[in-house]
């Protein structure tokens, strides 16, 4: 009898770390400001304005100077993925510039290298 309940609480115990192994081996984090189909789907070239963007998405990453009056902002996003003690990220960039008049002239999103603010 001893000898069962031993054999069944081991056997609990090692499904319990086995499961808590897997969820922690194969997890994701993200961080950053992704922006969304939905907010995608509102940007409209000529229309949409800076001051859209720093209502709805807020403030980006990075902001270039075009020059004449032009702007770009930058919005960094990142996905972990974490495979045990591995680490791996994917960092998407979304783009935008801005005409002189402060509208979208255009826009897009690309692999990147660069890391994204935390605020």
């Amino acid at each position: 009898m001893f000898r069962m309940k031993h054999l069944l609480v081991s056997l609990a115990t090692v499904l319990t770390i086995g499961s808590l192994a897997f969820l922690v081996s194969c997890s994701m984090a993200s961080y950053g400001t992704k922006i969304t189909e939905e907010q995608k789907a509102q940007i409209i070239k000529g229309k949409t304005t800076k001051a859209w963007f720093l209502k709805e998405i807020g403030e980006p990453d990075q902001r270039i100077d075009l020059g004449d009056g032009k702007e770009q902002f930058s919005y960094i996003y990142a996905k972990g993925t974490y495979k045990g003690v591995v680490v791996t990220h994917k960092y998407t960039e979304f783009w935008v510039d801005f005409d002189k008049d402060g509208a979208v002239a255009d826009f897009g999103e690309r692999p990147t290298t660069k890391k994204p603010t935390f605020k």
